[in-house]
């Protein structure tokens, strides 16, 4: 006679505990001895297996993850577990293997992320210092210009941070300190959001002056308009 009756529980409710949604899988743990149903050589007479409450207590403690997987990884990076697992293959992201669940797997410490998302800008939103360089008063694909009794000449801030870049018609790549060297002036004044958007797009929209890449533009846009 069992002891105590409420201490068994039916294969139903260890999947239930284990978060298991087949049954074979905890045939599986049976065979592989991580499991032992109290009437395993009896069974037929009820016509189930039965368990010890406690033994499957023990084996959730097991079961339990030893750390982030790649899947909760990318989750909180807002990317691909592929780029994920990328990251991992070049030691950028500190992980480790260990079987969960019959499966060798990679697993990251809560730490080890913690101090990727501190030094890595991985998937996450543009943030204003991408687009606004306080200090000098710039932003993100400014027009400037240079007149001349000839030609005026343009160029465009292509990077706030420092040093803040530029491109020049001739899609030479300089800073600001040498644009400015160079007698090239702003050839606006930021003012607020909405106004320095319709400014900015307008002249983006002329061909003759130098172009940003279409993804800057749409996170700018994107960024300046909320």
């Amino acid at each position: 006679m069992i002891d105590n009756p409420a201490k068994i529980i039916t294969i139903e409710d260890v999947m239930e505990m284990l978060a298991i949604s087949s049954k074979k899988t905890i045939y599986t743990y049976i065979q592989q001895g991580k499991l032992n149903p109290i009437n395993k050589d009896d069974w037929h007479i009820e016509g189930r297996y039965e368990f010890d409450i406690e033994d499957v207590v023990r084996l959730q403690e097991e079961l339990k993850k030893p750390g982030l997987t790649t899947k909760e990884v990318a989750q909180q990076l807002d990317i691909s577990v592929t780029t994920v697992n990328k990251y991992i293959k070049q030691e950028l992201l500190p992980a480790f293997q260990e079987e969960y669940r019959g499966i060798n797997c990679y697993f990251v410490n809560e730490e080890d992320l913690d101090a990727f998302k501190r030094t890595h800008e991985v998937g996450r939103k543009p943030s204003k210092r991408h687009f606004y360089h306080a200090e000098q008063n710039i932003a993100l694909f400014q027009l400037f210009v240079k007149k001349s009794e000839e030609k005026e000449q343009f160029a465009r801030i292509i990077s706030v941070e420092d040093p803040i870049m530029a491109v020049t018609e001739q899609h030479e790549e300089i800073t600001l300190e040498e644009l400015l060297h160079r007698g090239f002036e702003a050839a606006y004044e930021i003012e607020s959001k909405k106004r320095l958007l319709k400014k900015a797009m307008l002249h983006l929209l002329s061909s003759k002056q130098p172009m940003p890449n279409h993804s800057f533009i749409s996170s700018w846009i994107y960024f300046i308009s909320t």
